[in-house]
Parts: C-alpha cells; sequence; structure tokens
C-alpha cells in the first residue's frame, strides 16, 4: 500500500514538471518491475546452493550454510536498510507540500509558474508535444 501511495505523489510531481499525467506508465512499471526481481531472487540461491555442494537429506557443509544464512537474512536486511534510507530522504513528506505541488499543477494548468514545492525555484510551464504522434486520437 504504501509504494502505491509513493507512486501516486511521483505521478503527481511528474505532471507538475512535465505537464503530461502519465499513471499507466508508473503503475505498470511497479507491477512489472518484480518479474524481472523475483526470478533472480529464487534461482541464485539454489545455483549458489548446488555449486556449493548441496545434498539432500544430509548435514550440509560450511559453505552451503553460509549462502543460506546470506540469503535468507544478510541480503534481505541489507535491502531493507537501503529502503529504509531512502524513504527517510525521500523528499515528499507532508500534506502541506502534496497541497502546494496540486496548487503548481493548477498554477501550470493556468499557464503561469509554479515553486516547486520539493527542491524550491520557480518551474515553469511545461511545453506540451505539438505533433499528432503524441496523441492519441
Amino acid at each position: 500500500w504504501m509504494l502505491r501511495s509513493i507512486v501516486a505523489d511521483v505521478v503527481d510531481y511528474d505532471e507538475f514538471l512535465t505537464g503530461t499525467r502519465r499513471e499507466a506508465q508508473y503503475f505498470m512499471g511497479i507491477e512489472f518491475l518484480p518479474k524481472f526481481v523475483e526470478i533472480p531472487s529464487e534461482a541464485a540461491p539454489l545455483l549458489l546452493m548446488a555449486w556449493c555442494g548441496y545434498e539432500r537429506n544430509v548435514a550440509q557443509n560450511s559453505a552451503v550454510v553460509w549462502i543460506l544464512r546470506l540469503f535468507f537474512s544478510l541480503i534481505p536486511a541489507a535491502v531493507i536498510a537501503l529502503g529504509t534510507c531512502m524513504l527517510y530522504y525521500f523528499p515528499m513528506k507532508t500534506e502541506e507540500q502534496h497541497a502546494a505541488l496540486l496548487e503548481g499543477i493548477q498554477l501550470h494548468r493556468q499557464g503561469q509558474p509554479a515553486k516547486d514545492p520539493y527542491y524550491g525555484g520557480q518551474i515553469e510551464v511545461a511545453a506540451l508535444p505539438t505533433d499528432n504522434a503524441a496523441h492519441i486520437e
């Protein structure tokens, strides 16, 4: 649920910067990305265990035990720590910032520049594509 909430805020910010809403592209990305991550994350431990000499129904050697420890505790802990750091430094934190972002979107729709609520500075209205290839008829 948190990822979808963050992506919704990112979609709003993208509209603020570009003048175009692209929800489908962002949400398709968060649905498609796990497919690229799941296969290697499930296959790598099994391949490395086989390479280190895994045998069924016997006590395992120390290399196999370390592979299990690595893939089922240390690597997940490192990924969680990395995600926590990313969330800590993520700029979209308050309702006031989001309200200012929505206000900026409205100003851009009226053709006026608006202040970036996350990084400061004035953001001019994005030039929208004028060619017919960019529009679906």
